[in-house]
């Protein structure tokens, strides 16, 4: 069994994938990833975490265990990403700078 998009919004973008449970009949939570995007489309939020089954309504309930965030400039180039666990502790920083013209 493959990993599924479990949610789409208006714009179709998926925003939510669940993979097959590890340990089918043990109990184990479904690894999950959650997306968040601005106006433009652009993902702002990549979140990493579990979900109890493959509905889309378990996204109600999802556990994140670590997340990515990126920033934009006003013409849409990434400037920031910033990825942190489930305590908020920064785990690693990338900082873009976008061409000179």
């Amino acid at each position: 069994m493959s990993s599924k998009p479990a949610a789409t919004h208006s714009a179709r973008q998926i925003t939510g994938v669940v993979s097959p449970n590890p340990g089918a009949g043990e109990g184990l939570a479904y690894p999950a990833i959650r997306y968040t995007y601005n106006l433009d489309g652009q993902p702002t939020l990549i979140e990493q975490g579990t979900v109890v089954s493959q509905s889309q309504a378990d996204f109600a309930n999802f556990v994140t265990l670590q997340q990515q965030a990126f920033t934009y400039d006003s013409v849409g180039r990434r400037t920031r990403a910033n990825l942190e666990n489930a305590n908020g502790a920064r785990l690693t920083l990338q900082q873009y700078t976008p061409p000179m013209s």
